[in-house]
């Protein structure tokens, strides 16, 4: 009996290997391809090429209405991203801030990866057909409304162009701004992606009753021998100040004296599974400004997503999801 369950065991293994392609693309150097979105094929010569053939929503894994492509190539500090994307009608696109939400009414496409090939860690990096970029973290959660964290960002470039009904995206992706366990070689799991109107296309097949998205992720791609540049990144400031009170007697404006201050931040890569980061006397206020937002007899307070960096990084390890 042990020996059937261990055969049986195995099996399943196997079957679960079989289930997914592993994708090598060549090397190349980071001069030969130009992050334009203008498509030149001698740029993209050997690149793997991956249709996305499954339309998952609101269909079940039936062939797409429309053709989407997705090719891969890499050189020893990025990955090269290239989309081609037809349609039925005029595409539908706007130039958007990064992370604008409206993105997600746009024609969109993006690559899903998995780097640690868990389950638990998923990543979208997306452009629609101008370029504009959100990217999502995909955390392990319980509940939904908790899933998404719209405020990771990536260090990345696309660039698209439109042509009739159809239109071309390209990204250039550094290694050094993903996660990742240590290693000049690395396997993760991935799918191609694309919002099409109401329709929902993929690289990847479908099943509705597995909760876990990444795990479905059908390909896999490997890169060898590739190079990882630390991050370093230094956020000196100083700022200066100066208030005064109007007199009413003399009608002059009373100044104080000139208020001023310093301060650095510093966040460092010691590998990638291990950063520093030191902020000596923190000026928060510097950090990207907010969105402007009108208040008017409004029954709740303004909320802004949190974007300083110190309170960002690896905080999903400590969100706790209720049942």
């Amino acid at each position: 009996m042990k020996k059937f369950f261990t055969v049986f065991f195995l099996f399943i293994i196997t079957i679960s290997a079989l289930g997914q392609d592993v994708h090598s693309p060549i090397k190349i150097s980071d001069n030969k391809i130009k992050i334009d979105g203008i498509i030149d094929p001698k740029e993209w010569e050997g690149a793997i090429k991956i249709e996305l053939d499954n339309e998952t929503e609101p269909g079940y894994n039936i062939k797409p209405i429309v053709n989407t492509t997705g090719y891969i190539l890499y050189s020893d500090y990025h990955i090269y991203l290239r989309f081609e994307a037809e349609t039925k009608e005029t595409v539908r696109a706007s130039i958007r801030k990064r992370d604008d939400t409206g993105i997600f009414n746009d024609d969109i496409i993006g690559f899903d990866i998995d780097t640690y090939g868990d389950g638990r860690n998923n990543l979208f990096i997306g452009s629609n057909a101008y370029g504009s970029q959100v990217d999502v973290r995909v955390m392990n959660a319980l509940q939904e409304s908790s899933r998404y964290d719209m405020s990771f960002d990536l260090e990345y470039e696309s660039e698209g162009s439109i042509s009739g009904n159809s239109y071309s995206v390209e990204m250039k992706i550094p290694f050094s701004s993903l996660p990742f366990p240590n290693g000049k070689d690395q396997k993760w799991k991935f799918s191609f992606f694309r919002k099409y109107n109401d329709f929902q296309i993929s690289s990847s097949k479908s099943d509705r009753d597995n909760s876990c998205i990444t795990c479905q992720f059908d390909d896999e791609v490997f890169f060898e021998n590739i190079k990882i540049d630390k991050k370093i990144d230094l956020i000196p400031y100083i700022t200066s100040g100066i208030q005064g009170e109007y007199n009413m007697n003399s009608q002059d404006i009373e100044y104080e004296k000139i208020s001023s201050n310093i301060g650095i931040s510093i966040n460092t890569e010691l590998s990638k599974s291990l950063s520093l980061e030191l902020a000596i006397n923190p000026d928060f206020s510097q950090v990207e400004a907010d969105v402007t937002q009108i208040d008017v007899n409004s029954a709740f307070s303004l909320s802004y997503p949190e974007k300083r960096p110190f309170f960002n990084k690896g905080t999903d390890i400590l969100k706790l999801n209720n049942p």
